[in-house]
């Protein structure tokens, strides 16, 4: 076991609120997707704590409003400049928390250092416009312009398949604008959440700016899209969920990043050997579990053979296994309700004229069954 995870699994984790470590009344055990294995006890807030949180992003409201733009991207830059340092750290974390192979972890770690550095460099170019008003016969040699402002406090709440870069889109962008922000992270990856917000502080940033609420959606989730002190709600994640909370956000501003449903479309010109390395990235990293993944491919018919033969032997020799394993393309995921879930589907497949062609039944690790009679027994 490495230091990170005996540090993860030898302490309570905590909520961010004004800059301070808060603990709760009550914790949850984080498990390993892969092992099942607990890698942390992650403290529940209750609406009043949340409320807490909201409360200190609109009192620090006022201060990064008068942040000057440059300073806003220094420490932007400075962020940046210790997630580099501590890149293997944050891939780690994504790993553990998540089942993400670490080539992928690694990848999105890549990512959200990109993205923070374009947000930097957009709190720099921040501004309004000049409006020519001779478009009227009134408005002759004259013109207005218009100033950007913070909007204020945002709700952030993030998904759980790219937990790190995805914080980093809300983040950033709020950061940049001026604005302050209380982040609900996903369930199942909070370690990522309050990585990136030591990472902030040390780079800088006022106390109650980012603070980090973790608990279960119907308590955390409700009282930020409910809270009048909440300018803005941005979410990523399920349509069903999103319409929710466009429902309840009443007359804030919302900004919805929901599923996808994506295909491929193969013509009888293309070269398959060419994209076939294309279509198993897009079909299987992550597990699948990203919002632009393959979903189905048409292939005209004089390419469908080959096709569906060099895609299937592709598919057949990605290695299964420990996400931490540098090997490893394909490891859990994210639960055991996603896993039947997709069984499901194979079953209801079965019963149509398809062709199951690789795959096609669950692989259970020795160490899950280990987790699973000891939960029983428990």
């Amino acid at each position: 076991m490495s230091k990170l995870a005996n540090q993860l699994k030898s302490m309570k984790q905590y909520l961010m609120i004004n800059g301070e470590k808060v603990e709760t009344e009550s914790y949850a055990p984080l498990y390993s997707p892969y092992s099942g294995e607990e890698i942390a006890k992650i403290a529940m807030a209750d609406k009043e704590l949340t409320e807490k949180a909201i409360a200190a992003a609109y009192n620090a409201r006022e201060v990064m409003a008068k942040m000057p733009a440059y300073q806003r991207a220094e420490i932007l830059e400075k962020a940046v400049a210790l997630l580099m340092e501590n890149a293997e750290e944050a891939a780690e974390i994504i790993s553990r928390e998540s089942a993400k192979p670490i080539m992928f972890a690694k990848a999105e770690v890549g990512r959200t250092i990109e993205t923070y550095k374009f947000s930097a460099e957009e709190a720099k170019r921040i501004h309004g416009e000049t409006i020519p008003f001779d478009a009227a016969i009134g408005g002759v040699g004259r013109i207005g312009y218009t100033l950007r402002e913070p909007i204020g406090v945002i709700g952030a709440i993030t998904p759980f398949n790219f937990p790190m870069n995805l914080v980093a889109h809300k983040v950033g962008p709020a950061i940049a604008a001026g604005n302050t922000i209380v982040l609900k992270p996903a369930s199942q990856t909070p370690l990522s959440a309050l990585f990136i917000a030591e990472i902030f502080e040390k780079a800088g940033l006022p106390a109650g700016v980012l603070n980090v609420v973790t608990g279960p959606g119907s308590t955390v989730g409700e009282a930020i899209v409910e809270n009048d002190r909440v300018s803005m709600i941005t979410f990523t994640g399920s349509p069903s969920v999103g319409i929710g909370i466009r429902n309840k956000a009443g007359l804030k501003k919302t900004t919805l990043e929901l599923g996808s449903n994506s295909a491929l479309i193969i013509d009888k010109d293309i070269d398959i050997d060419k994209i076939i390395d294309r279509c198993i990235m897009g079909a299987f990293s992550n597990q699948g579990q990203v919002c632009i993944s393959l979903q189905r491919v048409y292939a005209h018919e004089e390419v469908y053979e080959e096709f569906v033969e060099k895609f299937t032997s592709a598919a057949k020799k990605l290695i299964i296994g420990d996400p931490l394993d540098p090997n490893t393309y394909i490891s859990s995921l994210i639960s055991k309700g996603e896993a039947a879930r997709v069984l499901g589907w194979i079953e209801e497949t079965k019963g149509s004229k398809a062709t199951i062609a690789a795959g096609g039944n669950c692989r259970v690790t020795f160490l899950n069954l280990q987790s699973l009679q000891r939960r029983i027994i428990r």
